[in-house]
C-alpha cells in the first residue's frame, strides 16, 4: 500500500484566542445549549444506500465475527423527544441525484396544531428504533494515528480497549 502524503498536517493545535472564550451571559450561553441540543435532536437521520449483494455479505462477516455483539445495528430510544423525522432510503425510481428519497412526517402528539402559529409542538413520546447506528458508544484507543490532540498540545490516548485486533 502506497504511503500518504500526510506533510499539509499540522503537529500542534494552538489555543483560540482569548477574545473567543467567552460567550456571553448566563442566559445567552444557555439558550446556545438549548439550540444545539434542539439541532442534535432533531438531526437527520443517516439515509440507506442501495443493499447491494457486496453489502449484504459485508453485514454477515461483521455479525459472525461478533462486532454487532457490542456494536449494535439498532438501538432502541423509549421516549423519542423529536417532533418530525425524514426517512431516507435507496430508491431508482423516485430517487433523483443520488437515487435516494426522503419522506418526512411528524411525530407530534397535538396534529392539529401544524400550521398555527403559537401553538407549541408537543412530542408524541412514543418509542423509536435507530437503525444502521452500529455503535458502542465507546472511544477505543486504534493507534497513534489516530489519539487526539488537545488545545494545551497534549495527546489524548484514554478510552475503551480496542477488541478487534485491527
Amino acid at each position: 500500500m502506497a504511503s500518504l502524503d500526510r506533510s499539509w498536517v499540522s503537529h500542534t493545535i494552538e489555543q483560540p484566542p482569548a477574545d473567543e472564550g467567552d460567550i456571553g451571559s448566563v442566559e445567552q450561553r444557555t439558550a446556545l445549549v438549548d439550540f444545539l441540543e434542539f439541532y442534535l435532536l432533531n438531526y437527520f437521520k443517516a439515509g440507506t444506500g442501495e443493499q447491494t449483494p457486496n453489502l449484504k455479505d459485508g453485514r454477515e462477516v461483521f455479525e459472525q465475527a461478533g462486532c454487532a455483539t457490542c456494536h449494535i445495528p439498532k438501538l432502541r430510544i423509549q421516549r423519542d423527544r423529536r417532533v418530525a423525522d425524514v426517512e431516507t432510503v435507496f430508491d431508482a425510481d423516485n430517487g433523483n441525484f443520488n437515487r435516494l428519497f426522503a419522506t418526512a412526517r411528524t411525530l407530534l402528539a397535538n396534529p392539529s396544531s401544524v400550521g398555527q402559529a403559537g401553538v407549541s409542538k408537543i412530542p408524541a413520546f412514543q418509542p423509536f428504533d435507530v437503525e444502521n447506528i452500529y455503535t458502542d458508544f465507546k472511544r477505543h484507543d486504534l493507534g497513534p494515528n489516530f489519539h487526539e490532540r488537545n488545545y494545551d498540545g497534549t495527546v489524548r490516548t484514554q478510552s475503551s480497549r480496542f477488541r478487534c485486533g485491527v
